[in-house]
Formats: C-alpha cells, sequence, structure tokens
C-alpha cells in the first residue's frame, strides 16, 4: 500500500480500525463455558445518540503513535450529521496545509503546501486499500456514537445483552459463525448522563483488539460531549495509539464549507 500523506493518516486509521477482511483462526465456541444470550430490550444512548444536526470542533489536536514512532497535527474539524466531515491542518496560526472533505460517496485532499489535489469516490477509495466501512461508522468514532462492528452479515448469528455494572450500562455482542466466535464488541455507558464512554473490540478472525475510550466530558451544558478521545489498537505484532483532542466544541451552527480546487494545482491518486 502506497504511505499516505502524514496529515491524513490520523483520520485514515480510524477507518482502519472498522475494517479489513483477513482470514486468520477464530476462537472455537466449544472452549467456552458462558454465551451471551439474546435480550430484546434497549437502551436509548445506544440507538439515537446525540441530538446536534451539526458540530463544529476549534483547535483539535491529533497525537499518535505506530509502533513507537510519533506525530502529530492541529486544525479544525466540522461534521454535517450523516452528509460531510472535514478537517483543515493548520501546522501554523493562519495558515492551512491540507483540507479533507469526506461525504457518504466521496472524499477531497486539497494539499496547499505540495499544490496538489485528490478525488474519488468514497466507495472506489475503501475498496482499493480493502477498507469494508461506512461512512456512518466513521463519524460515530469522531462525534461519541454507538457503532457496531462487523454488523449485519447474513452468515452470522449475534448474541446480545445489555446490563448495569459498577453505574455503567453495558452492551456486549458477539458475532457467531459455524459454532465459533467471530468478533466480541462491548460499548459502555455512563448511568446518570447516558453518555458512552468506552467501546471494546477483540476481533478474534483478524487478532486485532481495539479500544476507544471517551473522556473529559464537559456535563455542565445541555449537550454532555467529550473533549477528548483515545483508541488504542494491536494488530498482531503492529500497535497504534491515536489520541484526539477537542479544544472547543460548537453544535448547531451553520456549516460553509468550500472545497474550491486552485486552477493550477494537479491531481494525484493516492
Amino acid at each position: 500500500m502506497r504511505k499516505l500523506p502524514i496529515y491524513i493518516f490520523g483520520t485514515m486509521v480510524i477507518i482502519l480500525l472498522i475494517s479489513c477482511r483477513s482470514q486468520k483462526n477464530v476462537v472455537d465456541l466449544t472452549r467456552q463455558e458462558t454465551m451471551l444470550t439474546e435480550r430484546s430490550e434497549t437502551v436509548s444512548v445506544f440507538a439515537t445518540g446525540h441530538a446536534f444536526k451539526t458540530l463544529k470542533v476549534k483547535r483539535m489536536n491529533v497525537e499518535f503513535v505506530v509502533n513507537g514512532l510519533s506525530d502529530n497535527f492541529k486544525g479544525n474539524m466540522a461534521v454535517s450529521r450523516d452528509s460531510l466531515i472535514a478537517i483543515s491542518v493548520i501546522p501554523m496560526i493562519g495558515y492551512e496545509a491540507l483540507r479533507i472533505m469526506c461525504t457518504e460517496d466521496s472524499i477531497i485532499v486539497i494539499n496547499r503546501t505540495e499544490k496538489t489535489y485528490h478525488a474519488s469516490s468514497l466507495d472506489y477509495y475503501l475498496e482499493k486499500y480493502n477498507l469494508p466501512a461506512r461512512f456512518n461508522d466513521l463519524q460515530a468514532v469522531l462525534i461519541n456514537e454507538a457503532f457496531f462492528y462487523k454488523d449485519g452479515y447474513a452468515d452470522r448469528r449475534y448474541a446480545k445483552e445489555i446490563k448495569t455494572e459498577n453505574g455503567r450500562i453495558m452492551y456486549k455482542i458477539e458475532s457467531i459463525k459455524g459454532g465459533k466466535r467471530m468478533t466480541n464488541q462491548q460499548i459502555a455507558a455512563d448511568s446518570v448522563y447516558q453518555q458512552i464512554n468506552d467501546v471494546y473490540i477483540d476481533d478474534y478472525q483478524r487478532n486485532v483488539q481495539m479500544d476507544i475510550g471517551y473522556a473529559d466530558f464537559n456535563v455542565s451544558e445541555i449537550e454532555p460531549f467529550p473533549k477528548r478521545i483515545s483508541i488504542n489498537i494491536q494488530d498482531g505484532n503492529n500497535s497504534i495509539k491515536l489520541e484526539i483532542k477537542y479544544s472547543l466544541v460548537v453544535f448547531d451552527d451553520p456549516i460553509n464549507v468550500k472545497f474550491e480546487i486552485p486552477a493550477n494545482y494537479s491531481r494525484i491518486h493516492m
């Protein structure tokens, strides 16, 4: 795979977390003493999410460590629910180096430093890099809402359970195929503020473990929202740590994102 530009790595790695079709050994359910059972009840925090239609993040900081090598970038982000994620990378005050726009069906990257741009359908891009993710999965990770890992496969059975443990609402989901457990996902929400604070995934097929944690909630606001997202992934011998910090979050402001490509910019393919 061609190396992605450094400033969009932090965004693309989130897509990588919720993807891949590699075939590896899975855990045999016959070795497990207990199994979750299907239950009909649900909790609104896992189904409805936040009430806002748009979200703006000003002064966002992203730090990541990949196999011990670290880097970071700063910028702004805008999210229009179910339609747009836009990220502006600003390495220094007043200067935009990169602009990224992701919609349900397209992705555009404008690199002002190198005077280049990339544009393609999102489906083509995800298929090229073997990433069977969806726009809504990426959106959910960034705005503190539930997403369901590898959900809806016709050849799998899903065992689910919801219960309260130590002041937290726990939603546990296992997928089983042919008597073998394929994935285990746990979503935890605060029982008082009804906000998701942890997502844990164990993919036995890929031999991947992932944990997404949300912290520093501003509970005094009408819409409690985290200012820090921590993501840890262990994929075989590879490890990724991603820390996203939101300095200022504004809800339901109009979003006017322009993606006009200057005539002298060259088109590239990633």
